[in-house]
């Protein structure tokens, strides 16, 4: 309600329209400093993209087994079914809980499956997916 009344009040104060939209709202423009940003985050996209695709590479292998890779995106968390213990969950520094996926099976029956989020994203270390993707691999043997 709070939100909405913040909204309907925006639209007669600047003021309060400024924080309902933003600062950015009232200078209409980008800025030199944010079209710098912009511009060196598209000079880096090789690299994010590289990276990101690599630590695919090294984790999707024990993603779930029924979804499929994505071809044209790229994600940043990648499923995994819950397999270790929660001991073993919070010892690799996995805290994001468990999360719920719809699979729809063969027959067109669904159903929701727990699994854990791996985040793969720009600010993950390759070898904490390395060790993570090892110890997987250990249980996954026994």
């Amino acid at each position: 309600a709070f939100q909405w009344i913040t909204r309907l009040f925006g639209y007669r104060n600047p003021g309060i329209y400024d924080y309902w939209q933003g600062a950015e709202s009232r200078y209409r423009k980008v800025s030199r400093l944010q079209t710098g940003e912009i511009w060196n985050a598209i000079q880096q996209w090789d690299t994010i993209v590289s990276d990101r695709l690599q630590k695919l590479e090294l984790v999707w292998p024990y993603a779930v087994d029924w979804l499929q890779k994505p071809v044209n995106r790229l994600p940043t968390v990648v499923p995994l079914l819950p397999q270790l213990t929660e001991t073993a969950i919070k010892e690799l520094g996995l805290s994001a809980g468990y999360r719920m996926i719809e699979k729809i099976n063969a027959d067109n029956t669904r159903e929701l499956v727990k699994t854990i989020p791996l985040p793969v994203y720009k600010q993950v270390p390759k070898d904490w997916l390395e060790k993570i993707a090892q110890t997987i691999g250990k249980e996954n043997d026994q």
